[in-house]
């Protein structure tokens, strides 16, 4: 069973204030932070946030407060050939000055390992996700004060796996398949034309050419069939290689480098580009962590008239617990997003700095305090605009 635990465990990142934080996902898989034993664990919250541009909109920004009742679970079990592990987190959110924007958020994700011999292991995974998509992002991006309450979508993941390795292994290999589904809820006349189902199949390999050093490789390829838009049918393919170095404990790097494309199979159009991934990741004490981020990908975003986006990001974070209750956390994001319109193209630039503090009053009760600027710029001027959001927090675990 160790060989689960160890590969399981690179997917760990250090100590958060909330279970929620530490969930990873992709657009095609997702995992749990491991710790030895079985465990179920409920985390209930409530928060309040002040947001002073609630319809991001250039001009004649609108302000509201939110509060927001949550409840997340979390259950794990395991013997020393299997662990299964599930997550539940619903959300339910209302706001002072626009009331027809109430709603709930769920989301429901389980995965499941086998271990078929020493360092070899099959999973499978499913999730549920029930979100909100607000006024002013979206489908009614730019033109928010034209709806009167936002949109409802439904996505529903399965995929399969297998993986090989393990932390200190000559080789690390993961192959994924699957299938996700998704749809809107609302408006059905008009949003019926961006249901989609997606099959995707995503190969990872790491290989070690030195003690320190791996040879990597990832490989994606994903096919898009809109139900009732045909037009927007397209296969989205990407190759990457690279090196990852863990030179000591305290740090890590890995830097991919590749091609990607995206082919509209029912368009004389096909976008291809450079494509790359690049992580470091500083830990030189237990309370001190830096980490820096970068890639360019393909991303599916609904919009009106848009059919996908190439997204550029650069990333750095930064945690620091000033001793066992005080945590500061903060992060700084550049995306540059080249959307793909029907006939053309449009470049949207958006910065995000956010920081948050966190106190922990006991072993059951956090208290934690937000802040979040984000600033957009496009070439189509109505998707130009700055928000604040201002929150505090309080959760309590059972």
């Amino acid at each position: 069973m160790q060989y689960l635990y160890s590969f399981l465990a690179i997917s760990l990142l250090g100590t958060f204030p909330a279970f929620a934080d530490s969930v990873k996902r992709t657009d095609s898989n997702f995992s749990f932070p491991f710790v030895e034993g079985n465990q179920f664990d409920i985390e209930l919250g409530l928060e309040t946030v002040h947001i002073d541009n609630f319809l991001n909109q250039k001009q004649d920004k609108q302000s509201t407060t939110s509060y927001t009742l949550s409840a997340l679970g979390f259950a794990q079990f395991h013997d020393d050939d299997y662990l299964l592990q599930s997550y539940a987190n619903i959300d339910t959110k209302t706001f002072d000055d626009f009331e027809e924007d109430d709603h709930t958020d769920l989301a429901l994700l389980g995965k499941y390992f086998y271990r078929l011999m020493p360092a070899h292991r099959l999973f499978i995974s499913s999730s549920f996700d029930k979100r909100y998509e607000y006024r002013g992002t979206g489908l009614s991006r730019g033109i928010a004060n034209t709806f009167s309450k936002g949109d409802s979508k439904e996505n529903t993941l399965v995929n399969l796996g297998y993986q090989i390795g393990n932390l200190n292994s000559v080789s690390r290999f993961n192959a994924i398949i699957g299938s996700e589904q998704s749809e809107y809820s609302t408006r059905r006349a008009v949003t019926n034309i961006y249901d989609y189902q997606r099959l995707f199949t995503q190969l990872d390999l790491d290989y070690l050419i030195t003690g320190k050093s791996y040879l990597a490789f990832d490989l994606g390829f994903n096919d898009f069939a809109y139900d009732n838009n045909s037009v927007s049918d397209r296969t989205e393919a990407r190759a990457l290689v690279g090196a990852k170095w863990t030179p000591n404990q305290a740090s890590s790097l890995a830097i991919l480098l590749g091609y990607q494309a995206v082919d509209f199979e029912n368009l004389d159009r096909k976008e291809q580009d450079f494509a790359w991934q690049g992580s470091y990741d500083w830990r030189p004490t237990e309370r001190l962590r830096l980490s820096l981020i970068t890639a360019r990908q393909s991303e599916v975003e609904n919009e009106q008239e848009s059919e996908a986006k190439i997204t550029d990001t650069y990333q750095a974070s930064l945690i620091y617990l000033f001793n066992e209750r005080w945590q500061f956390n903060t992060l700084v994001q550049f995306e540059r997003k080249d959307t793909l319109l029907r006939d053309a193209s449009r470049l949207d630039k958006e910065l995000e700095l956010s920081s948050s503090v966190s106190y922990q009053l006991n072993s059951s009760f956090t208290i934690v305090g937000r802040y979040q600027y984000i600033e957009s710029n496009s070439d189509f001027s109505p998707f130009d605009y700055e928000r604040q959001q201002f929150g505090v927090s309080l959760s309590y675990d059972i």
